[in-house]
C-alpha cells in the first residue's frame, strides 16, 4: 500500500505549476502518489502534466467544466490509495524532505494527525509562521497537516463556498483525531498570490464562509470551546470583510441580516465562554452594525456594552 497521497488542484496554474511538481518529485521519500485534478485550466496546465507522462506516481484527472477546488479536492478524496493524506496548492512548494519527517513521526508516534510549520513568501518578503497543535495554533488550512486516511473518512469540503471549505476540514479532523503532533519544521512554502482564492474580495465569498462556520458550529456541537471561540473569531472576520466590501448603504443593507446572524452568534459565544477576544469582537461588530441599522440597532444591543 502507497504511505503519502498528495492532492492538488490546479485551475490555470501554468505560472507555477512546475516549479510546484519539482518540489514534490524531489522528494527524499519516494513512497508517495500524487494526484492532480486539472479544473478545466484554459491555459498550459495540461501541456504540463503531460511531460510528466512517464512518472508513474503521478495520476491526473481532467474536469471539463470548472468546478471550484472543493468539488475537484472531494472527488481526488475518493481516487486516493495511500495510507496518509496531504494537501498542496498547485502554486505553493513543499520541503523536499517533507514526507521523510512525515515518516519519521508516523513510526515513531503513530499520529494521526500531524501539523508542521510554514513558510509565507512573495517576491519580497518571507515569513516563518509557528504552528502547534492546539486549535488556537494549528491554523486553520489543511496543507501543513498529514492526515491519517481514515480520519477524512465522511467528511468533504463544503462545495457551496469559496471560502471557509479549508477551515470546515481542518477544525473536523482535528476533533476527530486521537493522536496529533507538532513537526517543529517547515513542511510547506505558501506563495502569496493576489488574485489567488485566499484573496478573493468578494461579498458573497464571505457569506459563504459565515454559512460554513455556523454548520459547523451546530454540526458538533461538543467541539471544544476553544474550538468554538475561534470559530466565533472567524465569523467576526467575514463579518467584518462583509462591511468593508460594503461600498453603499444599500448594499449594507443588502447584507444585513448575514451581520445581525453573526453578532447573535458572538453574543452566544461571549455568554458561554466569557471570551474576552470575543467581548471585544461581539462590540466592535456592534459599531459596525451601527452603521446599518442605526438608533432601532442601538436601542437593541445597548445592553451588551454594559455588560
Amino acid at each position: 500500500m502507497i504511505k503519502f497521497s498528495i492532492i492538488m488542484t490546479a485551475f490555470n496554474a501554468e505560472a507555477f505549476l512546475r516549479e510546484a511538481l519539482t518540489s514534490v518529485f524531489d522528494q527524499s521519500y519516494t513512497e508517495f502518489e500524487l494526484l492532480v485534478v486539472n479544473d478545466a485550466s484554459n491555459d498550459g496546465t495540461q501541456a504540463i502534466l503531460d511531460g510528466y507522462s512517464n512518472e508513474n506516481r503521478l495520476k491526473v484527472y481532467v474536469n471539463k467544466q470548472n468546478k471550484g477546488m472543493a468539488t475537484s479536492r472531494n472527488f481526488a478524496m475518493s481516487k486516493v490509495s495511500g495510507q496518509y493524506v496531504l494537501f498542496m496548492d498547485a502554486d505553493d512548494l513543499l520541503d523536499n524532505n517533507l514526507l521523510h519527517e512525515a515518516n519519521q513521526i508516523i513510526e515513531s508516534d503513530r499520529a494521526d494527525l500531524i501539523i508542521f510549520d510554514y513558510e509565507r513568501f512573495s517576491e519580497n518578503k518571507r515569513q516563518k509562521i509557528e504552528t502547534g497543535t492546539t486549535y488556537e495554533k494549528m491554523y486553520t488550512a489543511v496543507w501543513n497537516k498529514v492526515y491519517e486516511a481514515n480520519l477524512l473518512t465522511g467528511i468533504k469540503f463544503p462545495e457551496y463556498s469559496k471560502l471557509g471549505e479549508d477551515l470546515a476540514v481542518a477544525l473536523i479532523t482535528r476533533y476527530r483525531a486521537e493522536r496529533v503532533v507538532h513537526l517543529s519544521y517547515v513542511g510547506y512554502y505558501y506563495r502569496q498570490v493576489i488574485g489567488s482564492a485566499s484573496h478573493k474580495q468578494e461579498i458573497k465569498a464571505h457569506i459563504d464562509a459565515v454559512a460554513v462556520i455556523k454548520n459547523i458550529l451546530e454540526g458538533y456541537p461538543t467541539i471544544a470551546s476553544n474550538a468554538k471561540c475561534l470559530l466565533n473569531q472567524q465569523l467576526f472576520i467575514q463579518a467584518a470583510n462583509i462591511v468593508k466590501l460594503s461600498n453603499t448603504k444599500k448594499s449594507l443593507k443588502g447584507n444585513s441580516q448575514y451581520l445581525v446572524d453573526v453578532q447573535n452568534n458572538l453574543d452566544k459565544g461571549v455568554i458561554q465562554y466569557g471570551n474576552g477576544i470575543l467581548k471585544k469582537l461581539k462590540n466592535n461588530l456592534f459599531w459596525m452594525l451601527l452603521k446599518i441599522h442605526g438608533y432601532n440597532l442601538c436601542q437593541k444591543y445597548t445592553k451588551w456594552l454594559l455588560k
